[in-house]
């Protein structure tokens, strides 16, 4: 009997737990599990709803990219959307252009985003000028369609013009007028060609008629 006391003191002291202790103590390791799991179930939960919140933002919240201007706003006055109309060199006879050009494209300005059917259009209008060189972009008044400014339309595959500089971005489609682009000058200008009619003095910095060129003198 005293064996069997000392026995249960030994166990009592941690020696060897009776059976009703390793029961206990199983089941707390059981829920201990249980809690556990529970736990990493939980924030899986709380994850799951947070990517959801996040797919389904309120509209307010998203940054829409503007949309460009339908085909049919092309037509109307320049506004602050740089939307111009379709505009004509002679109305009775349907030719587009402007009064100083007569031109299927109208150039979008680089400074203030609308669009004119010339720099000089654009200089008549606004308080400021239109860098000739900076022009990017243009729209073909045959099919509405903006693009990368070119002698030949992207979609439509119309000319835009009889002559056309892509240095100046000038687009001329007058019958019989001859315009070349002078390299020293930078700019274009009226006649066939330097060494044609036209010829450079590089001291004066100056296009001059090729009839002056043994008379001139250069100041």
């Amino acid at each position: 009997q005293h064996s069997g006391q000392l026995q249960q003191q030994g166990s009592a002291a941690g020696v060897m737990l009776p059976p009703a202790a390793n029961a206990q103590q199983q089941q707390q390791q059981q829920l201990g599990g249980h809690s556990c799991c529970h736990h990493v179930a939980h924030d899986h939960h709380h994850h799951h709803q947070g990517l959801q919140q996040q797919r389904q933002l309120p509209s307010s919240s998203v940054t829409h990219m503007p949309q460009p201007p339908p085909a049919a706003a092309m037509v109307g006055a320049p506004d602050a959307v740089g939307v111009a109309s379709k505009t004509f060199a002679d109305a009775s006879t349907c030719v587009l252009g402007c009064k100083h050009y007569r031109r299927s494209a109208q150039l979008v300005a680089p400074c203030c985003g609308k669009v004119f059917t010339c720099r000089l259009c654009h200089d008549d209008a606004c308080d400021h000028r239109l860098d000739r060189y900076a022009v990017k972009e243009m729209v073909c008044m045959l099919c509405n369609t903006r693009q990368p400014v070119a002698a030949t339309c992207c979609s439509c595959s119309s000319s835009m013009s009889r002559y056309h500089c892509g240095i100046c971005h000038l687009f001329d489609d007058e019958p019989g007028r001859d315009i070349y682009h002078c390299p020293f000058c930078n700019v274009c200008r009226r006649g066939k060609g330097l060494g044609v009619d036209f010829f450079h003095c590089m001291q004066c910095n100056a296009c001059m008629s090729l009839s002056l060129f043994n008379s001139h003198t250069c100041r």
